[in-house]
């Protein structure tokens, strides 16, 4: 597919997609781990949350990440068997990291006490065997992926991770003493139904040969083919270099983004119980970025994969693609940090009343509010890294991968410039600030007196946020209003005209109130 107009859609469309998606199980899985937090010790709930969820997600970065990014930078039909046969790379290399892990999680990392978490070798094996059944369907996700099937990823990861949470739940509250190997038996039975599922779908898809864009014919042609007299199947030489590359970022990554999980698992800095209380404050400040910037910079890398040539200057690119490339960055540049900020105005001044709603006390006194004000903060700098990381994995070559200012340097000598943006000094930082202000002056007041009145007068600023900065997030806002519209026409139809009540209705009137006109 190379329209832009269809890629541009189509990445914001699996955006879109993904963010709801995301948003549902994180609600889910906000109630089901504050049930589950009451169900368990703090230790085992660490060694679930921590050190597992590490391993799973270490493997998972080591096994698959390179090969999919590069991909889905692929362009074209052309000796797809390539692609299919560095998917399947990913595969075998999901062996030796997970000997690898198996032996660091076993033998290097201090072991939990017997007392608290038993079964944690079984554990161990059932996360790696997970993960390598997760790296087998590659080669279906990302051709699902490369005809923008947004809807197949929401509703095969969807049906995962909720059968994954509601089995961890019944397995938990049957039985507590034996978590930490339900919670592996639960990754797994969801790992199976999830790499089942994409599989199904294309037996499916091939069997009906509705779709002639598809770039495989039949089924067998999903598994690696070798060439004659190759001992080992045949990849494509750009895209095995940019796996390579990718490979070797995707250490400094894992480093960057789980650090902190690596630091207290391989040196006793603080007990398992600290190690719980931290991962339910972690989990809680970060869910912007798990909700929103990890679906959009997911979405943009496609869209700029697609868009744009690896390694080619911009003055050798096609400059109609390259304009719209450069609108597309600086708007979702300018609202990612928008959001940003408002979660910083609000998180500082409701830390400790999330907290105290959540956990109770035990997560609210002490360094818990402290901790969540630092999330709200690192959520600035997740935005920007997200973004530009989506755009400069995209487009550079293997050789350029390990440069820095990238795209200000590509740009240098362009009439675009993607990241400059005029408004970081105006409007939106006074009105962030005086809300800043005021529910600060809230929650010294209000919030011994009254935790739902200072929640209203939180949501009363967030009311006014949003009014004076209506043009600031007039693009979120219109997908919001797109998305409603969608939704309700599928599940009411245009209902009655004249109903206050039609999501339709409301949403017509609130772009009028808004923005003066119910057009867009």
């Amino acid at each position: 597919m190379s329209d832009p107009g269809a890629l541009k859609k189509g990445a914001l469309t699996s955006a879109t997609y993904d963010t709801v998606l995301q948003i549902g199980l994180r609600i889910m899985s906000f109630v089901l781990n504050a049930f589950i937090v009451r169900q368990v010790s703090r230790e085992s709930f660490a060694v679930m949350s921590v050190r597992l969820h590490l391993l799973y997600s270490t493997g998972l970065l080591l096994s698959r990440e390179a090969f999919r990014r590069a991909a889905l930078s692929s362009k074209g039909n052309k000796e797809i068997y390539k692609v299919i046969n560095l998917l399947w790379t990913g595969t075998l290399v999901s062996l030796p990291v997970g000997l690898l892990g198996w032996y660091i999680w076993m033998y290097v990392m201090e072991q939990p006490p017997e007392s608290v978490t038993r079964h944690y070798s079984y554990g161990v094996l059932l996360i790696l065997t997970s993960v390598v059944t997760e790296v087998i369907a590659e080669v279906p996700f990302v051709l699902a992926e490369l005809q923008l099937w947004s809807k197949t990823k929401v509703v095969i990861e969807g049906v995962m991770q909720l059968l994954r949470s509601l089995l961890l739940a019944l397995f938990v509250f049957l039985w507590p003493m034996h978590s930490v190997l339900v919670f592996g038996i639960s990754q797994m039975l969801g790992s199976i139904v999830y790499s089942a599922s994409y599989y199904i779908v294309f037996m499916r898809a091939l069997r009906r040969k509705e779709d002639s864009s598809l770039p495989i014919h039949e089924f067998n042609q999903l598994l690696p083919k070798w060439s004659n007299g190759k001992m080992l199947p045949e990849v494509d030489h750009e895209l095995g270099l940019l796996s390579w590359s990718f490979f070797k970022q995707g250490w400094l990554k894992e480093a960057l983004t789980e650090g902190e999980h690596y630091i207290m698992n391989f040196f006793p800095l603080i007990s398992l119980n600290q190690q719980g209380v931290y991962q339910v404050v972690n989990n809680l400040g970060s869910l912007a970025a798990r909700l929103v910037f990890r679906s959009i910079e997911a979405a943009a890398y496609k869209y700029f994969a697609q868009m744009l040539y690896r390694g080619k200057s911009i003055k050798d690119q096609d400059q109609s693609r390259v304009a719209e490339v450069s609108r597309f960055f600086l708007s979702l540049f300018s609202n990612l940090i928008l959001v940003s900020l408002l979660i910083i105005t609000f998180g500082w001044s409701y830390s400790r009343t999330l907290l105290q709603i959540y956990g109770g006390s035990q997560l609210s006194d002490d360094d818990g509010t402290l901790l969540m004000r630092a999330q709200c903060f690192y959520v600035v700098f997740l935005a920007v890294n997200g973004i530009t990381e989506a755009y400069t994995f995209a487009v550079m070559d293997d050789a350029e991968l390990s440069s820095l200012r990238f795209i200000s340097d590509q740009y240098k000598d362009s009439e675009y410039q993607p990241l400059q943006i005029d408004w970081v000094s105006g409007r939106p930082f006074f009105v962030f600030a005086s809300c800043l202000a005021l529910t600060t002056v809230s929650e010294a007041v209000v919030y011994p007196r009254s935790i739902i009145l200072h929640i209203i007068f939180g949501f009363l600023c967030l009311i006014l946020v949003a009014y004076l900065l209506r043009m600031e997030f007039k693009p979120v806002f219109e997908k919001l209003f797109d998305i409603l519209d969608s939704c309700t026409r599928k599940l009411i139809g245009e209902g009655s005209p004249g109903n206050m009540l039609n999501p339709l209705v409301i949403t017509k009137y609130l772009r009028r109130f808004l923005y003066g006109s119910t057009k867009k």
